[in-house]
């Protein structure tokens, strides 16, 4: 079993929040920007799919830390792709797809990324005075592509798809000269 340093995992999530609600502040050509080549989405729903996505790992640590939810205390642990995920601390582009739930609207308004904002950022806020006792948390709950995974893996993937969508986000904005 691999081990998780949450509160390493938790400042780098941290950061992602911090340089991700910088683009609200940014002007449209930035915040709006498109690179086909690069994505087929744009900032904007780069943006809010990481942080409904990412808001939702983190719920899913949250409730195994309150004992909430359909919690599987005999799962074994992360299938095959899940434990090369949460090892390497990062995933290959283009080769999963966004479940449907998780699938950023065409068009977006700054309202809608602020509250996607808001409501991912207040998540991750109240995990963290939790953090020195995740580890010690029974059970599991079954991430869809990753398999049963723990509250300190649940910390961990969102870390690892913030960072993910993060340098999809440099990217274009690089390639879009913003």
């Amino acid at each position: 079993m691999m081990t998780i340093d949450v509160e390493a995992e938790y400042q780098q999530l941290a950061t992602f929040f911090d340089e991700a609600a910088a683009f609200l502040d940014d002007g449209d050509n930035r915040l709006f920007a498109r690179v086909p080549e690069v994505s087929g989405w744009s900032v904007a729903q780069q943006l809010f799919h990481s942080w409904k996505a990412g808001g939702q790992m983190l719920k899913a640590a949250l409730m195994l830390y309150h004992g909430r939810g359909p919690i599987d205390h005999d799962a074994d642990g992360p299938n095959r792709i899940g434990r090369i995920v949460l090892t390497r601390g990062r995933f290959p582009r283009g080769e999963a797809q966004a479940p449907a739930a998780l699938v950023p609207p065409e068009e977006l308004t700054r309202a809608e990324l602020q509250m996607a904002a808001h409501r991912s950022h207040a998540t991750f806020e109240s995990l963290n005075g939790l953090l020195p006792s995740l580890a010690e948390v029974p059970g599991r709950f079954a991430h869809p592509y990753f398999g049963p995974l723990t509250a300190t893996e649940w910390v961990r993937a969102a870390r690892i798809h913030s960072d993910h969508h993060l340098a999809i986000i440099q990217d274009i904005v690089r390639e879009a000269g913003v």
